[in-house]
């Protein structure tokens, strides 16, 4: 059975962020502050380049599923990974926005992020149950005391 994967998991995953990092962001342009990543890179190969890329984003995503991230947040993860993938398809430009939309480090971010987001979920299922509970065993006081009333008439 898959572990909930925390945030904490996510900043302490090096691995992951290590390789988001050497494909979105690992070279800079001098003086501009531009980053890119080997995803700039081979994306300049036509076809091969775009799908090479795209497995690596794949394989993000699915350790980012074997470490017990949420479907959402896979949905999500795999929404990023499609606009990158068909965004690649358009020569040049689509190189451009390629290196733009960073789809491994958005997809980290992401993982990190619903660590917090299934917190705030569970916290909020806990809420909502404990506060429907309360409702049934003051229903259960009420019930009891209409009984109590009409027996003691």
């Amino acid at each position: 059975m898959l572990q909930r994967f925390t945030r904490g998991d996510a900043d302490k995953d090096t691995t992951l962020k290590a390789l988001a990092h050497l494909m979105d962001s690992q070279f800079s342009v001098p003086i501009l502050g531009w980053r890119f990543g080997l995803n700039t890179l081979l994306d300049l190969i036509p076809g091969l380049g775009d799908a090479a890329t795209s497995v690596v984003a794949i394989l993000i995503m699915v350790a980012a599923g074997r470490r017990g991230a949420s479907r959402a947040t896979l949905l999500r993860m795999g929404f990023n990974i499609a606009v990158y993938a068909v965004g690649g398809v358009l020569p040049l430009i689509g190189d451009v926005f390629d290196s733009w939309w960073k789809p491994n480090q958005r997809n980290l971010h992401m993982l990190s992020q619903s660590a917090e987001e299934a917190h705030r979920a569970d916290a909020l299922f806990l809420g909502a149950l404990a506060t429907a509970l309360a409702l049934l065993v003051l229903l259960c006081l009420a019930l009891f005391l209409g009984i109590l009333h009409y027996l003691l008439k």
